[in-house]
């Protein structure tokens, strides 16, 4: 399987003011052997930079975020449960699933803060904890999470 390419959560959901926040939760243990997630430390509070053409022999989507030269991705070890959250200015991505026999398998939520005034028109509707509809301002340059690239591995 594919991994997808080093990303900026906030690139797509154009939260603003502000930003989101992620929630990833390891369904499976997640590991560099089966597409566990990456990260680029401390780029948190770094502005959303312009993606570039992902390789499309690694990456399912076609966004790719460079990082900064003085900043490496770093792998993060999830064991089943646990969660990350981080906000939608961090780099991050995921590897590769090189294992045969072992998914790796997530459940993401992404969150924008009470003060948001807009969205990208893809991550609507939005509901409140309670369960009633939040009526936001539509960000018309936002779009769904990468575009993906025909691939016999994205169904």
């Amino acid at each position: 399987m594919h991994e997808q390419a080093l990303h900026q959560d906030n690139f797509y959901l154009k939260v603003e003011p502000g930003n989101c926040i992620a929630a990833w939760t390891a369904i499976d243990s997640a590991d560099e052997d089966n597409g566990g997630l990456l990260v680029v430390p401390k780029t948190s509070d770094y502005d959303i930079v312009c993606p570039e053409l992902s390789d499309a022999k690694e990456s399912f989507t076609t966004h790719y975020v460079k990082p900064p030269k003085e900043k490496k991705p770093v792998p993060i070890v999830m064991e089943k449960g646990d969660v990350l959250f981080f906000n939608g200015n961090l780099i991050h991505g995921s590897y590769r699933n090189k294992t045969k026999d072992r998914f790796r398998r997530s459940f993401i939520c992404h969150y924008a803060n009470s003060s948001a005034t807009h969205i990208a028109s893809h991550y609507r509707p939005l509901f409140r904890a309670d369960g009633t509809p939040v009526d936001m301002k539509t960000n018309p340059d936002g779009g769904p999470c990468g575009v993906e690239y025909d691939s016999p591995y994205v169904h």
